[in-house]
């Protein structure tokens, strides 16, 4: 069943959850109201190999920790403290889609068709791989490397071929605990981390940004929720553990849409099982919208949340 969750209470404990504050401050320029502007940016069209600036941004695989390449991880951590604007009016920011993939045994070049528009820069192939590759234990195969027209390059060689074979491609993965992206937290109270959506002017333009676990997959999650024996990552993570340490704390993500994720949307803290730091402070969720979610196979006792805040004081 899906399910719209507009984020409006506050909620304040070890991590305090401010989901109902205002927008964030704004200015006047020529008679229009506009938003304040951001140090790094992130586009649907972006490249992880760019410099971040609103001309040249980055790839949304820029915020995850999970590699994608030689230089999104180092991206990623350097976001601390950090206001980063997801550029909302370039594309929705798929996180799954799916489509037909044919490759050479030996090669690591996919020519697919379907859906490539969705196809973006640092996803990993989840399913529809048969003998060709093998998954490691978050249930990723290789990732893109680069995309040109209709060929994917791909992180490493087929090792069978495959022709018209249905491929699922996401940045979602099967461990609760670690997001698609991961939200790196900053040791400066006074400079937290900052995620907003943006326009193509660089200008603060809240729920302009779409980030959408769902995609061309047509399955909440990606690929996760099919399955009876794994549960889901989050789309969005702040648990300073997975898969690499980060900074927890002080952090906020504001105005920003989620769409079609499984279990858990967005993920604060780990340490209900005894895998993430005991407590948390200064990170702030307000004026974002959370909608079309859906509850993983294997999660009858706690089902599907918007947000997990997951600490001790």
């Amino acid at each position: 069943m899906k399910r719209r969750v507009f984020i409006q209470s506050a909620i304040a404990t070890a991590v305090s959850a401010a989901l109902s504050a205002p927008l964030s401050a704004h200015h006047a320029k020529g008679g229009v109201f506009v938003g304040q502007t951001f140090d790094v940016y992130v586009s649907p069209t972006g490249s992880d190999a760019n410099p971040g600036t609103l001309s040249q941004p980055w790839a949304i695989s820029s915020l995850s920790l999970n590699v994608a390449n030689a230089h999104n991880v180092a991206n990623c951590l350097s976001t601390a403290g950090k206001r980063v604007g997801l550029i909302g009016d370039q594309g929705t920011f798929y996180l799954t889609t799916a489509f037909t993939g044919s490759i050479s045994s030996g090669s690591n070049q996919m020519t697919i068709s379907g859906v490539s528009s969705q196809v973006t820069q640092g996803m990993a192939l989840v399913s529809g791989l048969g003998s060709a590759y093998t998954r490691n234990s978050l249930g990723r195969g290789p990732t893109i490397s680069s995309i040109a027209g209709n060929v994917l390059t791909l992180s490493s060689n087929a090792a069978a071929t495959l022709t018209n074979a249905t491929i699922v491609a996401t940045f979602m993965v099967t461990d609760p605990a670690v997001g698609a992206l991961a939200l790196v937290g900053s040791t400066n109270a006074l400079s937290p981390t900052y995620w907003g959506s943006s326009n193509s002017s660089g200008f603060e333009t809240a729920r302009l940004a779409l980030l959408d676990a769902e995609g061309g997959s047509g399955v909440y999650g990606g690929f996760i929720s099919n399955s009876v024996s794994t549960e889901s990552g989050a789309v969005i993570a702040h648990t300073g553990q997975f898969p690499t340490p980060y900074t927890v704390g002080n952090a906020k993500v504001s105005g920003i849409r989620i769409r079609g994720w499984s279990y858990r949307g967005i993920r604060i803290g780990g340490h209900s099982s005894g895998d993430g730091p005991s407590g948390i402070s200064g990170v702030v969720l307000q004026n974002n919208e959370m909608f079309e979610g859906n509850a993983s196979a294997n999660s009858q006792d706690d089902n599907c949340f918007a947000m997990w805040i997951d600490c001790t004081t």
